[in-house]
């Protein structure tokens, strides 16, 4: 059912709510759902473009409109956490090393901890330290040696879902 911010907007500022949602971008949201003439100055294009995110109703519609992306994005990453959760126990019931931690790997990128950071996992026996790199890097380098110390050095080479 539409919302009443839907039905009193025009076809083209409603288009122009989505594509500004989408890109980011006003003056490109502006030059599409209004098809503006390629010559137009960007400063007339500027303009426009920020007096349509200043009325009211449009500025709901975008509200609402991230409001429903947001809850999609957020939803699908829970379900993919989850899923590559399951997968991770499945791999270390069949004691699949190298499949659990391909999964930890994937949950980790699917959070953007594969992003270079300082990380400070330094432990209370010094055994473990402070590292430079990827949070999946760095984690997976030190799952590997702890299974190596467990005597467990097949299977942890590359996460390849546990072949190897």
């Amino acid at each position: 059912m539409a919302t009443e911010s839907e039905t009193d907007l025009t076809p083209k500022q409603e288009l122009f709510a989505h594509l500004y949602v989408e890109t980011g971008n006003a003056a490109e949201a502006y030059r599409t759902a209004y098809q503006t003439d390629p010559n137009a100055r960007d400063a007339w294009i500027y303009v426009e473009a920020s007096r349509l995110i200043d009325y009211p109703k449009i500025t709901l519609r975008i509200e609402a409109l991230r409001a429903a992306a947001l809850k999609r994005h957020a939803f699908t990453l829970t379900q993919a956490s989850e899923q590559l959760e399951a997968a991770r126990q499945m791999a270390m019931q069949e004691g699949q090393a190298g499949a659990a931690v391909s999964a930890i790997t994937s949950r980790a990128k699917l959070f953007g901890l594969d992003k270079p950071q300082r990380i400070d996992l330094t432990s209370s026996d010094g055994s473990m330290s402070s590292a430079e790199g990827s949070a999946v890097d760095v984690i997976a380098e030190r799952l590997a040696r702890i299974a190596a110390a467990n005597g467990e050095e097949e299977g942890l080479g590359e996460p390849d879902g546990g072949a190897g």
